[in-house]
């Protein structure tokens, strides 16, 4: 069992951080995502597999260079 890494798939939406519509596991302002994220390795999780889901490659670019300059440093590795 120390041999299994728990690895979890989700998407990340960066939105303005409300709770009206529907969301995906990852989503909302990037302290939310990161309180996520955190919650998740509390709890086990070492490996995360995430995508970016975008209406172009524009905006997918966006969310991508977000979530590294945002998110990913404040998360433990």
């Amino acid at each position: 069992p120390q041999a299994i890494v728990l690895s979890l798939g989700a998407s990340v939406q960066f939105t303005g951080g409300g709770d009206g519509g529907t969301q995906s596991l990852f989503s909302g302002t990037p302290g939310r995502v990161i309180e996520t994220i955190q919650r998740y390795q509390e709890i086990g999780v070492q490996d995360f597999r995430l995508d970016f889901p975008s209406p172009s490659f524009e905006s997918l670019l966006q969310a991508m260079e977000r979530f590294a300059t945002e998110v990913r440093p404040r998360v433990s590795a």
